[in-house]
């Protein structure tokens, strides 16, 4: 809707009534750049008004905002705009294309990122194989099966290894170790959970 605008006072009046009208739990703003339109998406002044506004949408109408922002020239910039929006974002989620696959990093900021990638056949999500090893795929669908976390001797229960073998749980250690460098899995205390478990990783740096 032409209404839409998140600096004009007429249109954020606009947005604020059709969200309240609808009473969504998410919603999106695509893109950012269209939304701003007649004022300067590089000024802090500007752009600080902008991310007034929904910040008071997402408190006073409890709503989860999705703010499309397109990259700019230089993609190691990120996004087009002023680099305040870095600093005000809770989670930042880029897409990548490479043909017809799409690579998705969601980086959480009191987390650790999440990586993985989507592929596409004739404009439709096709199922996508994680290049974990055995083991490792072993240990994450293990820990999806418990999305309440995994302890290092249910892990070893799963495995069939000996718990009293000190040796033998060292390499239970390794195995997680190994999981964790390739971003598989993260630990929360005395936890452990799988990486795909979103709720979860949300909360890693949670103490």
């Amino acid at each position: 809707d032409t209404r839409t605008h998140l600096i004009d006072g007429e249109g954020q009046q606009f947005i604020y009534d059709t969200i309240t009208e609808h009473n969504p739990s998410i919603v999106v703003f695509d893109p950012w750049q269209e939304l701003i339109t007649g004022y300067n998406e590089s000024s802090d002044e500007d752009t600080g008004e902008a991310r007034k506004f929904i910040q008071y949408c997402i408190e006073t109408l409890k709503v989860t905002v999705f703010l499309v922002q397109h990259m700019g020239h230089d993609e190691k910039r990120g996004g087009r705009g002023h680099s305040g929006m870095k600093g005000w974002r809770d989670t930042l989620i880029t897409l990548k294309r490479n043909g017809s696959t799409v690579k998705v990093i969601i980086d959480p900021r009191w987390g650790s990122p999440v990586t993985f990638e989507l592929s596409f056949e004739d404009g439709t999500v096709v199922p996508t194989e994680f290049a974990f090893g055995p083991q490792t795929g072993k240990l994450v669908a293990f820990c999806d099966e418990h999305p309440e976390g995994v302890t290092y001797q249910q892990i070893a229960d799963e495995f069939k290894i000996d718990k009293t073998d000190k040796m033998k749980m060292k390499a239970v250690y390794k195995m997680v170790g190994r999981a964790e460098d390739e971003h598989a899995v993260f630990k929360k205390g005395s936890l452990i959970f799988s990486k795909f478990n979103l709720f979860a990783a949300n909360a890693e740096g949670d103490e």
